[in-house]
């Protein structure tokens, strides 16, 4: 969560500078990207809208070969931090269970090693106790 959250911060503030202050362009930035990027906010909000699927907001943008750089730029870095928190939380999930499952393993093993004492102790004592008291 905070790798997504840090990652659209810095995108939007990538974005602002270069997209909705129109660096990317020969001039001014077109009035429907500076709609979507002239603010810090409104960048955070485009490229959460465009992380999660909604491919209009980047339409103005890519109409540059620079804008289409971007794009594909965020679309992957985007794509990665999903995917790493998504194999984060596999990861934590499969080693919390293996290591239950270990721990339930070892608490039997060790209640069968415990009554095998018991029961050679117990056959050691009938064999030694010549008188059965």
């Amino acid at each position: 969560m905070l790798l997504t959250v840090l990652m659209l911060y810095g995108g939007a503030i990538f974005w602002t500078s270069l997209v909705g202050k129109g660096m990317i362009y020969s001039g001014a930035a077109p009035d429907a990207v500076e709609e979507n990027f002239g603010s810090v906010p409104r960048s955070l909000f485009s490229l959460f809208r465009l992380m999660n699927g909604d491919n209009n907001v980047a339409a103005a943008v890519c109409v540059t070969t620079s804008g289409k750089l971007l794009f594909v730029a965020f679309m992957v870095l985007a794509n990665w931090a999903i995917l790493a928190i998504l194999t984060s939380v596999v990861s934590e999930n499969m080693i919390t269970s293996s290591n239950k499952v270990l721990e339930e393993e070892e608490r039997k093993d060790s209640a069968a090693r415990h009554q095998e004492r018991v029961g050679r102790l117990r056959a050691l004592f009938r064999e030694i106790d010549t008188d059965g008291s």
